[in-house]
């Protein structure tokens, strides 16, 4: 790359942003059966973790 000139951008300060809310995480859970949520239950909740 040393035929390629230097290039600087100017600085955008980074954000930090999720997506999720509870009606999302319901609508995604509304999807499993009855059957695979009783699998996902751990003492007596089903965790959800957003990435």
């Amino acid at each position: 790359f040393h035929e390629e000139q230097v290039r600087a951008y100017r600085a955008i300060p980074l954000e930090s942003y999720c997506s999720c809310s509870r009606e999302r995480v319901d609508e995604l859970l509304r999807r499993f059966s009855a059957e695979d949520l009783a699998e996902m239950v751990v003492d007596g909740e089903v965790r959800v973790t957003c990435e």
